[in-house]
């Protein structure tokens, strides 16, 4: 990475840092967290000086999709993982921070690793773990190929077909990263024989597979239940008040996170108030009008709802099975949406479960149903270009449906038309 370093007293170059607590975590519950923005006495600050590199971070819903499809599987991550990275020695005095020690002295010192908070930190620890799949590749080839293919930034999402297959695999990765400074913790399996080389103290859990009540693993954002092999759903906290602004509305919805689209069709209704909240245009801490605030109640309350939802991990998916890609996309006049689901057959029973979906709102302006419809298929087919050349499938066949036969025949037009 080429960076740009000042000619003036680096000196000059501090960085704020704060102390973060995070009482969720299994293993670091306290965090410091670094600002390399804020401006020194020139004006200017550390990123502004550093280029940030192109981005290696691997697509979050991806990994979560690909995960899917093996029937054991684990997962892992790095033990601090930007910390375990030493910086050129020579750069090291453009990462400084003052600290008050003990005796309340202020002391002045110099970060020595890669540092959260530095605009070129996610690229330096990314290209250093496709450099070590690098250098692995010959001696463990299975720990290289998790590494390049089944990592987002610090987290490990693999699995294997059969149990023999997925110890080997956790075997090597042990291994790998470790000989590179790299310790992996926090490991998960829905099978306890794919654990079986790993201490037990660095499970996520050491009674992970004993206690039902303590098997949820979250992943990626996304709560994973090992024990049922499931996915499951928390809903967020959300105090009901007697009026809400439009600031506390847009906040609420912001935190319903779902990368995989599982909860698209309930979540399409949160992003349809939302456009309607700013059709009404109000101030950021205005009261939203007794209409909207009562249909945001009863929305409030069907949260509860989500602690029921269970998805399967696992999509019935093994090589030797026949396995079929099928794509609908739908349109209403408020939102279109698109959806992708997997259909496997084998002996003659046949199993079809979603895979992903996605949801966007209709514009304002209104538009006839069939550029909506449009809309759709193109929305599918952006999701299938990104998605299923991606999954560890081969010779899957895929079709896409849609019930407007208006649109099939414009899709049946040529492309110039």
């Amino acid at each position: 990475m080429r960076q740009v370093l000042p000619t003036h007293d680096c000196n000059a170059y501090y960085m704020p840092h704060h102390a973060v607590l995070k009482p969720e975590s299994v293993t670091t519950k306290l965090r410091v967290v670094f600002n390399a923005s804020s401006p020194s006495s020139n004006g200017t600050s550390l990123n502004d000086i550093l280029h940030a590199g192109p981005v290696l971070k691997s697509d979050l819903t991806n990994q979560i999709l690909k995960w899917r499809y093996f029937r054991y599987v684990f997962s892992a991550d790095i033990e601090k993982m930007y910390r375990q990275i030493w910086v050129d020695p020579k750069h090291t005095p453009f990462q400084r921070i003052l600290f008050r020690n003990n005796r309340g002295e202020i002391r002045d010192f110099k970060l020595k690793t890669v540092t959260f908070g530095v605009n070129c930190a996610p690229f330096l620890v990314i290209r250093v773990l496709q450099q070590l799949a690098a250098d692995v590749e010959l001696s463990h080839p299975k720990a290289s190929n998790i590494i390049r293919n089944f990592m987002y930034v610090d987290d490990v999402l693999a699995g294997a077909d059969s149990t023999e297959e997925a110890q080997l695999m956790v075997q090597e990765l042990r291994d790998a990263p470790n000989s590179a400074g790299f310790p992996l913790r926090k490991w998960t399996s829905n099978q306890k024989e794919v654990l079986a080389a790993i201490q037990s103290d660095h499970f996520l859990n050491t009674d992970f597979f004993e206690i039902d009540a303590e098997s949820t693993a979250k992943n990626l954002g996304i709560r994973w239940k090992a024990t049922s092999d499931e996915f499951i759903f928390v809903p967020p906290e959300l105090a009901v008040e007697m009026s809400f602004t439009k600031r506390q509305v847009l906040s609420q919805i912001a935190k319903l996170f779902d990368p995989a689209g599982w909860l698209a069709s309930f979540i399409v209704r949160a992003k349809i108030f939302m456009q309607e909240i700013w059709l009404q245009e109000l101030g950021w801490d205005e009261n939203i009008p007794n209409e909207l605030f009562q249909r945001w109640l009863n929305f409030l309350r069907s949260y509860s709802v989500l602690e029921q939802i269970r998805i399967p991990r696992w999509l019935s998916f093994h090589p030797e099975f026949k396995v079929e890609h099928h794509g609908l996309c739908d349109a209403s006049q408020k939102a279109y949406g698109a959806a992708i689901n997997v259909r496997v057959e084998v002996g003659g029973l046949i199993m079809v479960q979603l895979l992903t979906a996605k949801t966007r709102v209709a514009p304002v302006k209104t538009v006839s149903l069939l550029r909506l419809e449009l809309s759709g298929a193109l929305l599918l087919s952006e999701m299938a270009t990104a998605i299923i050349s991606q999954m560890p499938t081969i010779n899957s066949e895929l079709y896409c449906w849609m019930d407007s036969t208006i649109m099939l025949a414009w899709l049946s037009k040529p492309a110039c038309q």
